[in-house]
């Protein structure tokens, strides 16, 4: 694919605007933006557009041309603020579904050294592999939860033969009504968090301390830490500007704070890996990887290291959830199914 993508490159520097509309029409044929949401994506071909020459309010309607037609109309309205000389990095606020106000910190600093495309490359990846593993978690949930449903429908089937419609359609209520209530409750918690920052900022403090979710958010925000440091020390941006906005992008408040007190020691005129030493969640081995790369001069190349490494800690623990998601809700079965047949049994034996 990069080899591909490099070819066409060259077709259009070498060529010049002749190959735009051939080019990259074709190129985004086969990749169309059919969804807002589709953020890596978006950043990844408005990346591939801007890496090749292409102004940035072209490049946003080509992928406003090529894009379906709610995606188009999302996309013509960044591309209009572009327009009206508005920076882009204040542009991509309008479109909240793709781009966070941390994701516009790096593409200001990105802007003011001339490598926004390069960061949207590097927003799309990380994304694209969020998205990812988002889906896989949603994909391994969905067969137990399917399960949980046929259960319930054995259930009222079963009740249905015994005791009629009536009962049968309680039982199924029954069963049925703490789940889809749990899925109303967390989707109207998610709403509101958005609106409101400090019910965001409430849940993520409850979540962080709940003891079976604890050491997940601790490695996700690590993760979420370590890549937007390594995306701004690559566009040129470092000290404690780029650790206050790596800070803000880990996803949580409370590691937000904590982060927070290693821009304050930068601040102070300490270093970067004195200022992590601070941090208990943060390992010996990984400060003393950013200190090596302090002293010598290369702490671009130490910060993706880290960040690998912090990623492979997000994988593993996100495997754990995938594992034991099913397992919860095959345990939430079988104490459904056992309370059928004991309430069937009594009712048999009346």
């Amino acid at each position: 694919m990069e080899s591909s993508l490099s070819y066409l490159h060259l077709l259009y520097r070498a060529e010049g605007e002749t190959y735009y509309g051939c080019v990259f029409d074709w190129f985004l044929q086969v990749q169309m933006l059919t969804t807002i949401n589709d953020a890596a994506n978006f950043c990844r071909q408005l990346a591939t557009i801007l890496d090749s020459g292409v102004p940035v309010s072209r490049g946003l309607k080509l992928l406003e041309q090529q894009a379906g037609v709610d995606c188009g109309a999302r996309i013509l309205q960044l591309r209009r603020l572009v327009d009206d000389g508005t920076p882009l990095h204040r542009a991509v606020l309008s479109l909240p579904e793709i781009f966070s106000p941390d994701d516009a910190d790096i593409l200001r600093i990105a802007e003011s050294c001339g490598r926004v495309d390069f960061a949207l490359r590097k927003l799309g990846d990380v994304k694209g592999k969020w998205r990812q593993r988002s889906r896989r978690v949603a994909a391994k949930s969905l067969y137990p939860v399917l399960i949980y449903h046929v259960a319930v429908g054995i259930a009222a089937t079963v009740t249905f033969v015994f005791d009629g419609p009536v009962e049968a359609g309680l039982r199924c209520a029954a069963g049925l009504a703490p789940f889809y209530l749990a899925a109303c409750v967390l989707t109207a918690a998610r709403h509101v968090a958005r609106l409101y920052p400090g019910v965001n900022r409430m849940l993520q403090r409850a979540i962080y301390f709940m003891p079976c979710a604890h050491g997940v958010v601790v490695k996700l925000g690590l993760a979420r830490y370590w890549w937007s440091l390594q995306i701004l020390a690559d566009v040129g941006a470092g000290g404690a500007k780029a650790a206050t906005i790596a800070a803000a992008a880990s996803g949580n408040a409370v590691l937000r704070q904590k982060f927070d007190t290693v821009a304050d020691a930068i601040r102070s005129g300490d270093s970067f890996a004195s200022g992590l030493e601070r941090l208990s969640f943060v390992s010996a081995a990984t400060v003393e990887m950013i200190a090596a790369g302090e002293e010598c001069g290369r702490l671009p190349d130490m910060l993706e290291k880290v960040a690998a490494a912090a990623d492979a800690d997000a994988e593993r623990a996100l495997i754990n959830i995938e594992k034991w998601i099913p397992q919860l809700v095959y345990g939430l079965v079988m104490i459904w199914i056992a309370a059928l047949i004991c309430d069937i049994a009594a009712l048999r034996s009346m």
